[in-house]
């Protein structure tokens, strides 16, 4: 007696296979592309009471706009100031006021762009 599978049912485990993949792609794409853009606003909320936090401990009074990757004038920037558990932001600026605060940051995680205007996070994805 032979054992092994026909050509008939190899073929249609594939076709299987196929139709299940092509159903099921975009649901995973989807659910990847929310997981990282809740992982961005997590970030940025994590990254905003980061910089608010040092922001008292050192009793910062230089208000001003700030880029948060690269230095400013005579500091360090704030992603080697503070720290943090999350991501760190890879680009743009924190603005804070003279009570030591943090007053808005638009801050860029992977391909997106979390926005805080003081009191509210809003999540844009970014043109590639």
């Amino acid at each position: 007696m032979k054992r092994g599978f026909t050509l008939l049912e190899v073929l249609a485990v594939i076709v299987i296979l196929g139709i299940l993949s092509t159903l099921l792609a975009p649901k995973i794409i989807d659910f990847v592309d929310s997981t990282e853009e809740k992982t961005a606003l997590d970030s940025a909320r994590q990254y905003v009471k980061a910089v608010d936090k040092y922001l008292v401990e050192n009793n910062f009074d230089k208000a001003g706009t700030y880029n948060v990757a690269t230095s400013n004038e005579d500091m360090e920037p704030f992603n080697n100031l503070i720290e943090i558990s999350g991501k760190l932001p890879t680009g743009n600026t924190i603005t804070i006021d003279d009570q030591y605060s943090v007053t808005e940051a638009i801050l860029v995680f992977g391909h997106y762009q979390v926005t805080y205007n003081g009191n509210d996070y809003s999540v844009s994805e970014l043109e590639e």
